[in-house]
């Protein structure tokens, strides 16, 4: 029995449809804390939070063998807790490439809660998958909105000259690298960067939306400081968060990590952006 924590996002329905395709009979439980339905799903738990006592609940319900973590990263801790407890016999933590960032303050979390899952000694084995930046549905939050930009606009700005690197990975190949990591031995006690096949900068990933979307545009660079300095405002006092700061700051650096190691252990193989990128903007219009 698998136990998948965040059943409602578009991972875990992507990694419910190919479980289901390999392995028919296996039985999935997952937790929401919204009330949906899932065919593919054999038992689907709505809680109210994600506390130890409420994860101690669950898996004396159910008698979970593996689970996969694709809720907040903050979660994994105590998953990895109550999983020694309930002898578990391999948890997947999906975490976030986030951890290789050089701004301290954007990096700093994800750090502290890897350095305490790997130093504590856990006698459940674990994986860690670090995905960069996610897209491939209508729901995500980061091309979806980029996409619909785009058709919208004509003037695209970009924060600086836009020539930082990106490797976006698809929602569907993040799952494929979740399936295939799940209960192989391989894979225990390692942390794998799962990123997209095709590396590109800021630029290059709006030209190529454009292009599939049939559309002119103009990039317009703004400078770092007064981008800055206009999130700041918008997320402080007029409380819109389209846009974080933190997204701000790290649009300077580059994003692209080597997805060797879990292509090696995994066979893990993303496909190239101008694919992924063109199914999704199908998606949207199909809409």
């Amino acid at each position: 029995m698998l136990l998948i924590i965040g059943i409602s996002g578009n991972t875990a329905q992507h990694v419910v449809q190919r479980l289901r395709q390999q392995q028919p009979e296996l039985t999935i439980v997952g937790t929401t804390r919204r009330r949906i339905t899932i065919a593919e799903v054999n038992h689907i738990e709505q809680v109210s939070d994600y506390s130890e006592e409420t994860l101690m609940a669950l898996f004396a319900k159910y008698p979970i063998q593996t689970v996969v973590q694709v809720a907040h990263t903050t979660l994994s801790p105590a998953v990895m807790k109550v999983a020694d407890l309930f002898s578990v016999k391999h948890v997947v933590l999906v975490h976030t490439s986030g951890i290789f960032s050089k701004i301290r303050s954007c990096r700093e979390q994800y750090e502290q809660i890897e350095n305490q899952i790997i130093t504590s000694g856990h006698k459940t084995p674990f994986t860690i998958l670090r995905p960069t930046l996610i897209y491939g549905t209508p729901e995500d939050r980061n091309m979806a909105r980029l996409i619909q930009f785009v058709r919208k606009q004509r003037f695209i700005p970009t924060i600086g000259r836009g020539h930082n690197l990106f490797q976006p990975v698809h929602v569907d190949d993040l799952a494929a690298a979740i399936v295939a990591a799940h209960g192989q031995e391989i894979a225990y006690g390692k942390a794998y960067t799962i990123s997209g096949g095709t590396v590109l900068t800021y630029r290059e990933i709006v030209m190529t939306i454009a292009r599939e979307l049939r559309k002119r545009i103009v990039l317009v660079p703004i400078p770092y400081i007064l981008a800055l300095s206009a999130v700041w405002l918008l997320n402080h006092l007029l409380r819109r968060h389209d846009l974080t700061v933190e997204q701000v700051q790290r649009m300077r650096e580059d994003k692209n990590y080597s997805y060797a190691e879990a292509a090696n252990d995994l066979g893990y193989d993303p496909r190239n952006f101008a694919d992924g990128i063109a199914s999704e903007i199908r998606l949207i219009l199909a809409r």
